[in-house]
Order: structure tokens, then sequence, then C-alpha cells
């Protein structure tokens, strides 16, 4: 994986990461994953020949002012999309899914391009668990007994809290 990100890039993806995600970058750095998931997409990319491509689309959608214009056709994009739709997943499930095999006209498919859990932080620290109000099993026990408690449940009055 890649140990170094540019600077505009990462604050490029994770801006976008935010927008796409609806977290906000404070939480995702919070994470201490966004170099991890960051050299993550630089590695396959590297290694199918699209990093400079990938590097170029995300800065431009993170500069974009309306995102909630640019978000729909970028989803849409033979490129983009699917990258983005892994940029979700990789956030909210902690699992990079293996790029579609159509997704290769864009370059050479890398034999590290396999579904997989980047690691153990990146599953105990996805945000599905905390959206579900739930721990990750095995990752972070609830206590003697926590299996027992229903889970705690977010705020859904729209007050913020």
């Amino acid at each position: 994986m890649a140990t170094s990100n540019p600077p505009a890039y990462r604050d490029a993806f994770v801006a976008v990461a935010s927008k796409v995600t609806g977290i906000t970058v404070l939480e995702l750095e919070a994470t201490g994953l966004v170099d991890a998931h960051a050299g993550l997409f630089l590695t396959i990319l590297d290694a199918s020949g699209n990093s400079d491509q990938f590097i170029n689309a995300i800065e431009t959608l993170a500069a974009d002012p309306n995102p909630a214009k640019a978000i729909p056709g970028a989803m849409k994009d033979a490129f983009f999309g699917p990258l983005l739709s892994n940029l979700i997943c990789l956030w909210y499930l902690g699992e990079w899914l293996q790029l579609p095999a159509g997704w290769y006209v864009h370059g050479t498919q890398p034999p590290i391009d396999t579904s997989t859990i980047p690691s153990p932080l990146a599953y105990a620290q996805a945000f599905a668990w905390r959206d579900a109000g739930a721990h990750p099993p095995g990752s972070r026990p609830t206590g003697y007994g926590g299996w027992a408690l229903p889970p705690v449940m977010a705020n859904t009055q729209g007050n913020g809290s």
C-alpha cells in the first residue's frame, strides 16, 4: 500500500469521501484511516495505470462548489462511478470490493484488486456500526451481557443531537 499520499490528493480524497458519504471530514480523520484508504486507491489504480486519471477526477469533484449536482453525475460515470461506490463501501463497511470486470476497459486489472477487508481497523471503524448503534463483533466488546441489551438508537428528531 502507498505509504505517502500527495497532500493535494489526500485533501481532495477526504473532501470527496465526506461529500459522498455524508460523514464529516473530522469524523473521517478521527478514524485514523484517511491515509490508508487513500493509499489503497492509489495502490490499485497505480497497478492498473489509472492513478493520474483518478487524482484528476477526485480533485475536480472536491473543488466543485455544488456537490449535490456533481455527485450524481460522477456516480453514473463509467470510470469514476465504481470508484465512488467503493469509496462509500470502504467507509461504511470497511471493505474494498473488486472493481467490476467491465471497469478494466480503462486499464489493466491488477492481481491485487480483489474484494478484501484491508485491515482490522477498517472493519472496526466502519461507519455502518455507528449508524446501526452496534459494535463490530469481535472488535469492540460491549461487556458481559451486552448482547442482551437493545442497540442504542441515534436521535432521529432532527435536532442535531
